[in-house]
């Protein structure tokens, strides 16, 4: 991000074209679009995470009640 933001400030300071502003905010918007799929990703995982160890806790909570029951 900070070299597309570097190169926006060099076309600004200097009197930008139009084309060159254009390709730097395109390559800022790429940039974040990436930084959005990673988040996205990491937010996936972080859920998927946890959804599989509260559906590990249940299965040993039910072989837990089971075995209780057995005993009775």
């Amino acid at each position: 991000m900070s070299v597309a933001l570097k190169k926006y400030e060099t076309l600004y300071t200097g009197g930008a074209d139009k084309k060159e502003t254009e390709f730097a905010f395109q390559q800022i918007a790429e940039q974040i679009r990436l930084m959005e799929q990673r988040l996205i990703m990491n937010i996936q995982k972080d859920i998927d995470r946890k959804y599989q160890r509260q559906q590990n806790k249940l299965a040993e909570f039910n072989a837990s009640l089971k075995k209780n029951l057995d005993k009775l």
